[in-house]
């Protein structure tokens, strides 16, 4: 796990490794086949991270596996037309499918975070759409 995070009041939140027992986590994980990267390059650097130590870190959409799954219980032969920004400028998370995190200052200036645990309840977490998963998702919630 990484450290990152900062809050006021002397809250400090980290990151932590643990063994996956959600439930939605595992179904949403299998759906968008997280263990198999799909490209050449994504297999190169996952065996270059693991030789060096680094675990890779990977945003999963769980939030859409609960709406569709729902979606799909209350209105199985439904239709749904998306749409969404599939990448966001300026990213400063690390991680596949990483958040833009960003809050206001006072005078509107905007500004970005290196962690989603910054300013928590401040911050704004804007994440991309990855359409390809969410098909892989849609099918699963099926």
């Amino acid at each position: 796990g990484g450290g990152g995070g900062g809050g006021g009041g002397g809250l400090t939140l980290v990151n932590t490794l643990e063994p996956l027992t959600d439930p939605l986590l595992a179904r949403t994980a299998a759906a968008i086949d997280l263990g198999a990267p799909a490209s050449l390059w994504g297999k190169a650097r996952r065996a270059f991270d693991s030789l060096m130590g680094r675990e890779e870190v990977v945003f999963v959409p769980t939030g859409c596996m609960a709406l569709l799954e729902s979606l799909h219980s209350a209105r199985p032969n439904h239709r749904l037309i998306c749409a969404d920004f599939d990448a966001l400028p300026g990213v400063r998370v690390s991680g596949r499918n990483a958040p833009l995190v960003a809050s206001q200052q006072d005078g509107g200036r905007t500004v970005d975070h290196d962690s989603y645990l910054d300013k928590p309840g401040k911050a704004d977490i804007f994440f991309p759409t990855d359409f390809d998963n969410l098909v892989k998702i849609n099918r699963a919630a099926a």
